[in-house]
């Protein structure tokens, strides 16, 4: 047999990546873990039927109670303005809508050093809520490189998060 396959070698690769970033990996789930300052992380995967497996970073924290709502843009966000956050003029602030009760707190989380909504605009989707943020990618992150870039692309967004947070 020339080496692990299927399931096996996923969980072998998971395993790697989550003892090399300090993750705590749980192989029955095949889920990786971690806290990044005040930020929960966890990284796993969801089969989404035809669409194949997507890698998915879920950051949580303590409820921010502003009514923060951050979705991918839509057609009819451009004619609906009533509360809308003003997110610039970046590539970034173009992918998504963001809505908030408290405009300034949620400026501070998502544009404070200007990180991390850029950082949210790199994953394929991404949506921010008051008690966190989930992010996804197709791929599943199968091959050791691939999983290494999405763990290391969701560690710079946790970091960058705790950052807005601390504001």
């Amino acid at each position: 047999r020339d080496g692990p396959v299927g399931r096996e070698r996923r969980a072998l690769i998971w395993s790697t990546v989550a003892h090399e970033r300090g993750f705590v990996n749980d192989a029955t789930n095949e889920t990786m873990s971690a806290a990044i300052d005040a930020v929960a992380l966890v990284v796993r995967l969801e089969q989404r039927g035809a669409d194949g497996l997507y890698a998915l970073a879920t950051f949580r924290w303590q409820s921010l109670g502003i009514d923060l709502h951050v979705e991918p843009r839509r057609w009819t966000d451009v004619v609906a303005r009533a509360g809308r956050l003003d997110l610039g003029r970046s590539a970034a602030a173009a992918k998504f809508t963001a809505h908030a009760r408290e405009a300034e707190q949620a400026t501070a989380l998502l544009l404070g050093g200007g990180e991390a909504l850029a950082l949210l605009a790199k994953f394929e989707e991404a949506r921010v809520d008051d008690d966190g943020a989930t992010v996804a990618r197709r791929g599943g992150a199968q091959t050791k490189g691939a999983l290494e870039a999405f763990v290391t692309l969701s560690v710079t967004t946790a970091q960058a998060l705790a950052k807005g947070l601390r504001r």
